[in-house]
């Protein structure tokens, strides 16, 4: 499993409203140069939980037929790190940052600005 790339949620949320293509694109990019892009799971549920019923079955799809895609999990090694994020970070991008960190991946995400203090500037992929 090679992870190139990790959403968060405001990236997932574009994907599943169709916001911004350049989601969807990153995927190809990403599968195209034999990479996989992250999804760790607390990003999933939130984006699951603030979208409407069209954008959940977009959500599934990619979920379920996306072989490019991989829901991460949040394992008990990464757990105080979360924690310690999730002191001033939302809990899915505490996982999302934790997540492009260990993978050595990028972040990418419609709101940078939310992980400047967390990760170097080349790590994260402005989707604006």
């Amino acid at each position: 499993m090679n992870i190139h790339v990790v959403l968060d949620s405001s990236a997932l949320a574009a994907y599943a409203r169709l916001d911004a293509l350049a989601v969807g694109e990153l995927i190809t990019v990403v599968a195209e140069n034999g990479g996989t892009v992250g999804i760790p799971a607390p990003v999933f549920a939130e984006t699951y939980r603030i979208v409407d019923e069209d954008e959940r079955k977009r959500l599934t799809r990619l979920l379920t037929d996306d072989v490019y895609t991989l829901i991460l999990p949040m394992l008990a090694d990464d757990l105080l790190d979360v924690a310690e994020l999730g002191r001033r970070l939302p809990l899915p991008l505490a996982h999302a940052v934790t997540q492009t960190r260990r993978h050595g991946a990028s972040l990418a995400t419609l709101e940078p600005g939310a992980v400047r203090a967390d990760l170097d500037d080349y790590d994260v992929i402005n989707l604006n």
